[in-house]
């Protein structure tokens, strides 16, 4: 059993405090990856909005206190992840969600305020976290999810060494895209399929090359 199989029913039965994770804070040169806490809930549904109509899947919309109380305890099933800035802004958001039935692999989230994006941040923050989960979790691979049109996700996924392994068409029920969409045909990377808006989405990987040390 690996260290990511160990901390999580640990999580999940608040036997650890997140904030003894192995190996954090990581420090890089702009940015600090801590464990995510309690407030950030709130912190983050105070991000400056995506407009673009694409993008607006990606912003987090604010909840009473009670709501965000349950999602924390909710999410304990992955490892929470926070990124801050130099000067202690929270910017970015990462989490690692365990695979089914491959306890070597882990399941990869980030997602960056709208006002945060084109800095450089997620190239920092992906080898941060990359180099953590082989090191400090003893994980062998990486996957993740992304939407084909989202090129710039997958360039950045591209340069840290992610992969395409395959892709497939799941649902889209994010609200501005359904209007914008609704009675005419979809933008490439897009269609309708029984009423019900898709998206293609890629599935890719990584594993690191242990002999390099990354």
């Amino acid at each position: 059993m690996n260290v990511f199989e160990k901390l999580l029913p640990r999580l999940q039965g608040k036997r650890l405090d997140p904030e003894r994770l192995p190996g954090l804070p990581l420090e890089g040169i702009r940015l600090r990856v801590r464990p995510f806490r309690r407030e950030d809930e709130e912190r983050r549904q105070q991000w400056a909005k995506y407009s673009e109509p694409y993008f607006t899947k990606y912003n987090f919309t604010p909840h009473s206190r009670e709501v965000n109380e349950i999602s924390f305890l909710r999410l304990r099933d992955r490892l929470r992840l926070s990124v801050d800035d130099s000067s202690g802004q929270l910017v970015g958001y990462v989490s690692l969600k365990p695979v089914k039935n491959d306890p070597d692999c882990a399941e990869l989230g980030i997602c960056f305020a709208a006002d945060q994006v084109d800095k450089g941040y997620g190239r920092e923050t992906m080898e941060l976290v990359m180099d953590w989960a082989v090191h400090a979790l003893d994980l062998r691979r990486l996957v993740l999810d992304v939407d084909a049109v989202n090129r710039r996700a997958i360039r950045l996924y591209e340069q840290v060494g992610f992969r395409k392994v395959t892709e497939m068409w799941k649902a889209e029920d994010t609200p501005a895209l359904v209007t914008q969409f609704r009675g005419r045909t979809p933008s490439p990377g897009f269609r309708w399929k029984k009423s019900q808006l898709q998206v293609l989405t890629w599935v890719m990987e990584w594993t690191p090359d242990l002999e390099s040390g990354f």
